[in-house]
């Protein structure tokens, strides 16, 4: 049994705790990645939602200028290119439908895998509203400082340099001497002799308790090399957090970018998106009265349409970029 080895059996134990919290930190980061999916696949999830609404609206908006024009065409007020123009826009906004829907089914499938529910779990997507809501983008250097102090990413790298400081020690502890404690029974007994069995084991019992050094003298440079390997560990855990910093940093620094960006695209898209829907409107009752053609209601229909896609995307990018940050400061993504 070792008495005495440098201390390893203690450095020994000291690095296995440290090796739990690591683990500990590996496993917090695992889940951090799965919140940051299903943050993704739900406002992925909320946008097909959205479009299924915009591609109800434009399909019960063809569905009524389609029924206008064919009693106009009934009535001999416009020619049939014009109705089938208004009939094959309302079979595109038909197919629409069908594809957001589809779309929308299938992120909702994600979704439940990434929460492992079962596809057949009855699973409804619960609706909240974006509009006019505007979040302070905070200083990106503030959330990299949060997310530095508060999220594994950089902390296993710090467990790490511990870990391996610990194997420094333990690589030194090869310089010193070991003390090893020794013991042993031992029974002289003969199956030949005629005395009984109870009385040969009392007679012929033994005891031995003893120690022993072992004084390292040479080792072929095996403590030396040991130990440099282990220091050479820790140079290269610093550099591997350096680059998680540099990379934690650059995803910060584009997720800030692109909420600021989104943002302004937001608003921008918004006004653009209104005065569309304004120009559409109009455009509707020119036509109900014979002031457009069906080419003309379709070109500003269009343009709506596109226009609400618009908004709708860089509204939800904008949301997802606000909860990434979020994310990185450490706060809450249920609010």
């Amino acid at each position: 049994m070792i008495l005495f080895q440098g201390n390893s059996l203690n450095l020994q134990i000291e690095k296995n705790e440290i090796l739990v919290k690591q683990s500990e930190l590996y496993l917090q980061e695992a889940k951090n990645n799965i919140t940051l999916s299903v943050l993704e696949s739900y406002l992925q999830a909320l946008y097909y939602y959205e479009g299924i609404k915009i591609a109800e609206n434009a399909l019960a908006s063809s569905k009524e200028e389609l029924s206008q024009a064919q009693k106009k065409y009934d009535n001999g007020a416009i020619a049939k290119l014009e109705l089938t123009d208004l009939e094959t826009q309302h079979s595109n906004n038909q197919y629409t439908l069908v594809s957001n829907k589809n779309m929308y089914d299938q992120q909702v499938l994600s979704l439940k895998q990434l929460l492992e529910l079962d596809p057949s779990t009855d699973f409804q997507i619960e609706n909240i509203s974006l509009e006019g809501l505007q979040i302070l983008i905070p200083d990106k250097q503030e959330v990299f400082a949060k997310a530095s102090e508060l999220l594994p990413d950089l902390k296993i790298y710090d467990l790490n340099n511990e870990s391996l400081e610990k194997d420094v020690k333990i690589a030194k502890a090869g310089y010193f001497p070991t003390l090893s404690l020794t013991a042993g029974l031992n029974s002289g007994y003969p199956n030949t002799m005629d005395f009984i069995y109870r009385e040969q084991l009392k007679n012929n019992f033994s005891q031995q308790v003893g120690l022993s050094l072992s004084i390292p003298v040479f080792s072929k440079k095996q403590n030396k090399t040991n130990v440099k390997l282990a220091k050479l560990q820790i140079e290269q855990n610093e550099l591997d957090k350096i680059a998680a910093s540099k990379t934690l940093y650059s995803k910060i620094e584009t997720i800030y970018q692109n909420a600021v960006a989104n943002q302004a695209q937001q608003n921008a898209s918004e006004t653009a998106r209104n005065n569309a829907k304004l120009s559409y409107e109009l455009a509707g009752k020119k036509y109900e009265f014979g002031g457009l053609t069906a080419t003309e209601l379709s070109v500003s229909r269009n343009t709506y349409l596109n226009a609400e896609q618009t908004y709708l995307q860089s509204k939800y990018l904008t949301s997802l970029y606000q909860q990434l940050l979020k994310f990185y400061q450490g706060e809450s993504l249920t609010e």
